[in-house]
């Protein structure tokens, strides 16, 4: 039989363990607020980028994602003709705002993610468990604040350090924007 003492420290343990890692620890944060984002509805989006392809065409997507609510403009940017967006509240089990992705000619030409700030340092060690390490700096650009990672069809590039100015985004390019050669 166990001391009352024990007992009750065992309790305490038991009850006050997981709260303090549900509030406490990054993980478990991130864990909230995925269940808090589930709870509210959001999407959650799985991409691997190591497999991005410009050879993605939105009809593929509306198919593939079909549980997300896309809205898809025609509209002309520096990326394509066209565009596909959502609201989203999770990208690979990190909580993010929003997902674009930009069409020309029907093909995925370009992708941008938005996520939340505070979850900079869980995207970017992602990125290197799903990418490995980024590609080096350019010697004529040794201080560059951006990271690049090559992938199979393209490029992502995300910033180091994010500035309180600065858009907690990451971008997909296609090899050819990219300015990548095969």
């Amino acid at each position: 039989m166990l001391n009352p003492i024990y007992k009750r420290l065992l309790l305490v343990v038991i009850v006050v363990g997981p709260i303090y890692w549900l509030v406490f620890t990054e993980d478990g944060q991130r864990r909230s607020d995925a269940v808090l984002l589930w709870l509210l509805g959001k999407d959650e989006i799985r991409i691997n980028l190591k497999a991005l392809s410009p050879a993605l065409k939105k009809s593929d997507l509306e198919k593939v994602y079909a549980n997300i609510e896309w809205r898809c403009p025609a509209r002309n940017s520096a990326f394509g003709n066209s565009l596909c967006a959502a609201n989203i509240g999770l990208y690979n089990d990190i909580p993010a705002k929003y997902i674009t992705l930009f069409f020309a000619d029907d093909r995925l030409n370009a992708m941008k993610l938005e996520y939340l700030r505070h979850y900079h340092k869980q995207i970017l060690k992602q990125l290197y468990l799903q990418l490995g390490k980024p590609e080096p700096t350019p010697a004529d650009k040794p201080d560059s604040p951006i990271y690049h990672w090559l992938t199979d069809n393209g490029m992502v590039i995300g910033k180091k350090k994010l500035k309180e100015s600065d858009e907690p985004a990451l971008l997909w390019l296609p090899m050819a924007i990219a300015g990548v050669e095969n």
